[in-house]
């Protein structure tokens, strides 16, 4: 869908006084840790909370946990992983790996990530380690702001 989107967006873009050319964001949820598990396991408050929310019982993120199918029934399960597929789990080099598929594919002008993590310092390490990989990705003319 999102594909589709921003073909269309893209292919029937207009300059206006304010853009000359179509400009595209989007936003993917990452969760970085040292190791996939460890990042696996970090992400399992999102998946609970976002699981509880379509069940109809919002609440607080939840601690993590680490079996999701003693929590969530695999319907309700495969829903919101399809729904939170637009993401990057895991290790630095896993989360390089999949924002790059990501980049690739979409070729967003811009990319804003995301990310439920219940720790607030697992949180700032995360997008520590998103930070990092991200630079790899600017072009070296470029900025970065600080």
């Amino acid at each position: 869908m999102l594909e589709e989107a921003l073909a269309i967006y893209r292919q029937t873009f207009r300059p206006s006084p304010w853009l000359d050319a179509p400009h595209a964001m989007v936003a993917a949820g990452v969760c970085a840790a040292e190791t996939d598990e460890e990042a696996a396991f970090l992400r399992s408050s999102q998946i609970l909370a976002f699981a509880r929310l379509r069940s109809g019982t919002p609440g607080k993120l939840p601690l993590p946990v680490k079996d999701l199918s003693r929590e969530i029934p695999d319907q309700v399960l495969a829903q919101v992983n399809l729904a939170l597929s637009f993401s990057a789990t895991g290790s630095p080099q896993t989360v390089k790996r999949k924002l790059g598929e990501i980049i690739e594919k979409h070729r967003p002008d811009e990319l804003m990530v995301t990310g439920m993590i219940h720790d607030h310092s697992a949180r700032i390490k995360s997008f520590e380690i998103v930070a990092k990989v991200l630079a790899g990705f600017v072009e070296p003319d470029l900025e970065v702001p600080a």
